[in-house]
């Protein structure tokens, strides 16, 4: 079996495996008819189940998890256009920032030019109700 076949396979599996984990996540919504991506209006969940602290801190007898920053997935679907995004986010809730790690659209991944990249939180928006959410 070639390289590409052997990719093929493996990026199906996990990609499989993602949205079978995905759908048996506990999604609590936290915005409702909201104007999401590029203003449509859509419902914003975040799954309870995902959150997990990525980055650990040295402590004085060993390392502990650093819960000032979150990872999470999150969905948001658009009941009008029969779609959904699946976001996985971290929030940097001291500096009240969200980065978007990985985005999955209908099962497919796609590469906005702002993946990766590390934004304010702005006041009355959809990622403020995901930080007064999550971080506490």
């Amino acid at each position: 079996m070639n390289n590409m076949k052997r990719h093929a396979i493996i990026i199906s599996f996990l990609l499989s495996l993602l949205i079978s984990v995905a759908e048996g996540a506990d999604w609590k919504l936290y915005a409702k008819n909201a104007p999401l991506e590029r203003g449509i209006i859509g419902n914003a969940y975040y799954d309870r189940d995902s959150i997990a602290y990525p980055f650990e801190t040295k402590g004085f007898f060993s390392m502990k998890k650093d819960k000032s920053i979150i990872s999470i997935w999150t969905k948001y679907t658009f009941p009008q256009q029969d779609r959904e995004l699946n976001v996985l986010c971290y929030l940097y809730c001291q500096k009240r920032q969200i980065s978007l790690k990985s985005i999955i659209r209908n099962g497919h991944y796609i590469y906005p030019p702002s993946l990766g990249h590390t934004f304010g939180i702005e006041p009355n928006t959809t990622d403020e109700q995901l930080y007064k959410s999550v971080c506490r």
